[in-house]
């Protein structure tokens, strides 16, 4: 059989056949790499969970460390949203752009005027308080 024409439309037995195959040795794989890299999977967790819910002269950081993690993800999200077909640019409209639209407005509608925008590197919801 030439698999160039196999879709879900022509052959949905091999088409779901196959993709069961490879969603199991997807999920077979998955302890032995766990097991070989549990050093990783160990102090990694452990030091985030540390960071996070213990108290030290690290405290004073979390706040900023805590933006770039999630502004991180944030753009991760994107990435992975263009790379899986999502690249339409509607996503960039909807996740980034129309939210920061809604922000300017709804802080100006507050403030009678568009207020001073407090450039942040992390953050893109800061405006100076009105006067």
């Amino acid at each position: 059989m030439d698999f160039g024409h196999v879709t879900l439309l022509r052959h949905p037995v091999q088409t779901v056949s196959t993709l069961a195959k490879v969603i199991y040795h997807f999920l077979v794989s998955i302890p032995p790499f766990i097991l070989s890299h549990y050093l990783v999977f160990t102090l990694v967790p452990l030091s985030m969970a540390a960071f996070h819910f213990l108290d030290g002269p690290h405290t004073q950081h979390k706040p900023l460390i805590e933006d770039i993690f999630w502004f991180s993800m944030w753009w991760i999200g994107l990435g992975v949203a263009s790379s899986i077909g999502l690249g339409t640019g509607l996503h960039t409209f909807v996740l980034y752009l129309g939210p920061h639209m809604a922000k300017v407005t709804m802080a100006s509608n507050e403030c009678n005027y568009v207020p001073e925008f407090m450039p942040s590197k992390w953050k893109f919801e800061y405006f100076h308080s009105c006067e």
